[in-house]
C-alpha cells in the first residue's frame, strides 16, 4: 500500500476533527470519509489512537520542528502558529478527547526531539554534561507541555501563544549567556 494512502487516511482524520471530539469519531467514519474499506484501515494502523499518534508525528514533520536551530526559531514557530490557527477547531476537539497522560506523552515526543536538536550544538559548545542535558531538556519540556495545554484552555489564541514565545527566548537567552556551573 502506498504512502499516499496512508496519508489520505490521516488527512480524513484532520477533516472529521474539524467536525467532532475524537472520542466520537469511529474507525468506520474514516473509511468511509476516505473511500476505502476497513482492511485497508488496519493494513496502515493498529487503531484509531495508532492512527492520531502517526498523524500527530505526521503534522510535526511538515512542521520540520525536528530541525529547529538558533537561525530559524522564530521562522518555524510562526508557521506553527499559522497550522494551528487553521486546524484550532480539530486542536480543540483533540484536547476535549485525550486523557492528559496521552496529550503528555504525544506531546513530550514531540518536544523532546526538538529541544534536544536545538539545544545539543550550545551543549556541546559549553560542554555540559549529560546528566545537566538531560535536567534542562526535561525541565524545558515539560515547561513548553503545560503552556500548550494551558494554551489549548485558552483556545489557542495566539496574542497568548507570542506573548509566552517571547518570555521563553528571553529567559533562554539569559540562561544560555550564564557561565556553566562548574
Amino acid at each position: 500500500m502506498s504512502d499516499f494512502t496512508k496519508i489520505a487516511i490521516m488527512h480524513s482524520l484532520i477533516e472529521l476533527l474539524e467536525e467532532k471530539e475524537f472520542t466520537k469519531i469511529t474507525v468506520k467514519d474514516i473509511v468511509t470519509r476516505c473511500g476505502i474499506n476497513r482492511n485497508t484501515f488496519y493494513y496502515h494502523f493498529e487503531d484509531i489512537y495508532d492512527l492520531l499518534g502517526q498523524t500527530f508525528q505526521y503534522l510535526i514533520d511538515q512542521t520540520n520542528l525536528q530541525n529547529i536551530n538558533l537561525n530559524n526559531w522564530r521562522e518555524m514557530l510562526e508557521d506553527i502558529l499559522r497550522k494551528v490557527a487553521r486546524w484550532k477547531l480539530a486542536g480543540r476537539h483533540i484536547f476535549n478527547s485525550l486523557s492528559t497522560h496521552d496529550l503528555f506523552r504525544y506531546m513530550h515526543q514531540i518536544y523532546w526531539v526538538s529541544f534536544e536538536n536545538y539545544f545539543t550544538p550550545i551543549f556541546n559548545e559549553m560542554n555540559v554534561p549529560e546528566d545537566d542535558r538531560i535536567f534542562f531538556l526535561t525541565t524545558l519540556t515539560d515547561t513548553l507541555i503545560g503552556f500548550t495545554i494551558e494554551w489549548a484552555e485558552k483556545d489557542f489564541n495566539e496574542q497568548f501563544a507570542r506573548k509566552n514565545i517571547e518570555k521563553v527566548a528571553e529567559w533562554l537567552t539569559r540562561i544560555l549567556t550564564l557561565d556553566p556551573i562548574q
